[in-house]
């Protein structure tokens, strides 16, 4: 562990100087509208998707509410002081663990076995723009059960490979989507040292917040 973490700082000055900043994201309100727009409204309170349920290192579950959309882009905020934002059901960005991290450039799952770049931040210490590359696979399709009516819907489970070349990092994150192509569900590798987190998304009904 102690020469990875050599090999990270020698390549976190390396790469701030050689690698290009990937242009920002074009405009993408796509995801965002389906979100709106299908599993996460409340039939009875008609009260949009507000919440996700956050698991860091299998430590206590946090609550994260959702405070902006732009560009695709869903931005959230815990009472921890944890704020983060996703794309896709992606996290693209994290503030206030110990190792804050930003993705530029994320398409989202493909669904074609097209191989997608992107660039990769570390900011404690500064590791300047990696390039990071992802692959798609689907692991399976299946049903799940909804805790707030028990019905039960379909759902297809992507695993993502992904890789960084220069910090020789690679790993792979787990992704469940419903029938219109929405994450619900996703466990994701968010450093070299082996942070997870596991994430859910929530809708607040009459009573309860209840999974999707």
């Amino acid at each position: 562990m102690a020469s990875l973490i050599k090999i990270i700082a020698t390549v976190f000055i390396v790469s701030s100087c050689s690698v290009d900043i990937f242009p920002r994201f074009n405009k993408d309100l796509t995801y965002v509208s389906a979100i709106n727009n299908h599993e996460f409204i409340d039939s009875t309170t008609n009260l949009k998707l507000s919440f996700l349920t956050l698991q860091l290192n299998n430590y206590d579950e946090f609550m994260a509410v959702l405070v902006s959309t732009n560009e695709g882009i869903m931005r959230w905020k815990s009472s921890g002081n944890i704020s983060l934002s996703t794309k896709h059901g992606k996290l693209i960005k994290i503030n206030g663990i110990d190792r804050d991290f930003e993705i530029i450039g994320y398409k989202g799952i493909s669904f074609n076995n097209e191989i997608n770049s992107a660039l990769l931040r570390f900011s404690n210490p500064d590791s300047g723009f990696l390039r990071i590359h992802f692959e798609y696979e689907l692991v399976k399709k299946g049903l799940f059960k909804k805790s707030i009516n028990e019905q039960q819907y379909e759902y297809s489970l992507y695993k993502e490979k992904f890789t960084v070349p220069l910090i020789s990092w690679k790993g792979e994150n787990f992704y469940w989507l419903d029938a219109n192509g929405i994450v619900f569900k996703s466990k994701q590798s968010i450093s070299p040292f082996g942070d997870k987190i596991e994430i859910s998304a929530q809708k607040k009904t009459a009573t309860s917040v209840a999974v999707l």
